[in-house]
């Protein structure tokens, strides 16, 4: 629970909704054409969304998924040559 002036924000109920949200706005943007209104909404609705995460957890990026390299060997000089 995160406490506020009113009360109490139920945060795993609140973070759950707007991860639903989230996801409707980034298939908003993913289709709409690039530059359009619609996909100028989507991204200030993604912007609030995440600002609101921010406020709820603390970690600016609590939607965001790391992205791990295709291939955690590739270029490392330590990398074993397939045989």
């Amino acid at each position: 629970m995160h406490r506020t002036r009113r009360g109490h924000v139920n945060v795993s109920a609140a973070l759950e909704e707007l991860r639903i949200g989230r996801k409707g706005a980034v298939r908003v943007k993913t289709e709409a054409k690039i530059y359009s209104a619609e996909a100028r909404a989507a991204d200030d609705v993604l912007d609030k969304i995440d600002k609101l995460a921010h406020e709820l957890t603390g970690d600016p990026e609590h939607f965001h998924t790391p992205v791990a390299p295709a291939n955690p060997t590739l270029g490392s000089r330590n990398a074993k040559p397939k045989t």
